[in-house]
C-alpha cells in the first residue's frame, strides 16, 4: 500500500446525506413509530428540507474548517425536488453558517 500524493481528496471533500430517513444508511432517532429506527413517521418535501438544512447548519457549526470551501449541492432522481426546497430553506435564514 502507498499514499497517492495526487488524490482528489487533497483538493476536495464530499458530504453525503441520505434523506429522508430511513433511506440507505440513515436511521431515525428517536426510533419513530416502528421502535427500531426504520420508520420515522410521515415526511414531506418541506419537512425533509427543514431537517436537511438543520443538519447542514449543525455540520457547519461542528466543522468550521470547511466553511471557507465552495459548496455545491447536488443529487439524483427525486433530488430535483429536494435540492430546490433545501436551498430555499437555507436562504430563509440570512444568518446561516452555510451561507458564509
Amino acid at each position: 500500500m502507498f499514499r497517492n500524493p495526487h488524490t482528489w481528496t487533497t483538493v476536495a471533500n464530499i458530504l453525503i446525506i441520505n434523506n429522508p430517513p430511513p433511506v440507505a444508511y440513515s436511521f431515525c432517532y428517536p426510533e419513530g413509530p416502528s421502535g427500531n429506527g426504520s420508520s420515522c413517521g410521515t415526511h414531506n418535501d418541506s419537512r425533509t428540507a427543514f431537517h436537511s438544512a438543520t443538519y447542514l447548519e449543525n455540520f457547519a457549526y461542528g466543522f468550521p474548517e470547511f466553511m471557507n470551501n465552495d459548496w455545491y449541492i447536488t443529487g439524483e432522481s427525486y433530488a430535483g425536488v429536494y435540492i430546490p426546497t433545501l436551498v430555499r430553506e437555507i436562504m430563509k435564514n440570512p444568518e446561516s453558517l452555510v451561507l458564509r
